[in-house]
């Protein structure tokens, strides 16, 4: 059994896998697998994969999956004391691995995670995104602004695996989410300083093609984080208040994308007097087109 399986989900993704696999086989550590999960691709993702060596292990799913169906499926495939991700179309920097074991291995978080560099379609930085340090208990933190960097993590799978908490399948697009918010309610996080992974940014963001399945996730995963522990409601106020708006913002962008604009100022306008934010954004929904959509382009892109 080696130290860190590193789990890769895959579907239709063979366009940048080599370079993707080739980055864990680049890395000063070196005792990890990498658990592969084929989510029913019909590319040449497979054949990639099988060649390279029995340290990438291949499995295929039953039927097309949903994100979070497919992590589950792939971590219990894992079977090594720490767990990390990697994104098809990501790729590690040479010390990813030994930054983040050396920062968890011994110590009694749950997660340990950093930023990383954003590339583009060829490779080039075209950004950075650094979240703000913090340890222990970081689930207010999370609640005002979710920082956690999916392929710039590690989990201490023993640890994981014992709590008896898997992903939620009901969940559509924000897997990561709903899983490590609700880790976060009674396990310790800790955030370390470096970019040590390169997240590539597509021209075409989820943010507004899924705007409605992100409100939905976000909600989905609040309403259950209250339902399962009620005492947050009442420790974490104004934590909720932030994310509950968080998620309506996502559905105004929906409303806003389909030329609803009194649907975008109703969602948005509950939340006018909890942050200047959005405030700003009430008011711009009554501007002029052409500067709404230069302003959201440029302001307000996440």
């Amino acid at each position: 059994m080696c130290m860190v399986s590193i789990l890769m989900n895959c579907w239709n993704g063979e366009e940048y896998l080599r370079e993707s696999i080739e980055s864990v086989f680049n890395q000063s550590f070196s005792d990890w697998e990498i658990v592969f999960i084929d989510n029913c691709s019909n590319d040449k993702s497979a054949e990639i994969a099988k060649s390279f060596d029995k340290k990438v292990k291949y499995f295929k799913t039953p039927y097309k999956m949903t994100l979070g169906e497919a992590r589950a499926f792939g971590v219990d495939k894992c079977q090594s004391q720490y767990l990390m991700y990697l994104d098809v179309d990501d790729r590690y920097r040479e010390n990813t691995v030994d930054t983040l074991f050396d920062a968890i291995h011994g110590s009694n978080y749950l997660v340990v995670y950093s930023g990383h560099r954003n590339i583009d379609s060829s490779g080039r930085i075209i950004g950075r995104y650094n979240p703000s340090s913090k340890e222990g208990n970081v689930f207010d933190n999370l609640l005002h602004q979710f920082d956690v960097p999916t392929s710039s993590l590690i989990m201490n799978l023993t640890m994981y695996k014992e709590s008896g908490q898997t992903y939620d399948k009901s969940i559509i697009v924000s897997a990561e989410y709903n899983h490590y918010l609700r880790l976060a309610v009674s396990h310790k996080f800790k955030c370390i300083k470096g970019e040590l992974t390169d997240y590539r940014i597509h021209s075409r963001g989820l943010t507004i093609e899924r705007a409605e399945d992100l409100h939905h996730d976000r909600i989905t995963t609040l309403d259950s984080i209250i339902r399962e522990y009620p005492e947050t409601l009442t420790k974490y106020p104004d934590g909720f208040k932030e994310a509950y708006a968080r998620a309506d913002y996502y559905m105004m962008r929906n409303y806003l994308s389909k030329d609803n604009l009194e649907s975008a100022r109703e969602v948005i306008k509950p939340h006018i007097f909890l942050s200047l934010k959005y405030f700003a954004v009430y008011i711009i929904l009554f501007m002029p087109s052409f500067v709404r959509s230069f302003i959201f382009k440029l302001k307000y892109s996440r």
